[in-house]
């Protein structure tokens, strides 16, 4: 997180890669334990948001560690935090 918010290493690098004509995606990979409260799912999103922001590229979101999220009998919050509408 340091590297894209306090300093300018990432997006230098970004700059660098693009002017040798490489082609950049960023992919932000949140652990899943993020969904299963509403303010950490909030501060996921926000993290993920400002990494698009900084970095200025094509991004991909990925949910990490699906397999060992507990839902404790609340798989409808799955649904309801992965359809934005």
């Amino acid at each position: 997180v340091e590297l894209y918010t306090h300093l300018p290493v990432m997006k230098n690098f970004i700059a660098e890669m693009k002017r040798m004509d490489y082609m950049m995606c960023a992919v932000y990979i949140l652990d899943s334990h993020f969904i299963t409260d509403s303010a950490k799912f909030l501060s996921g999103s926000l993290m993920c948001l400002s990494a698009m922001i900084q970095l200025e590229l094509p991004h991909i979101n990925v949910l990490s560690k699906m397999d060992m999220v507990q839902f404790k009998g609340e798989a409808d919050q799955l649904e309801r935090f992965l359809d934005m509408e």
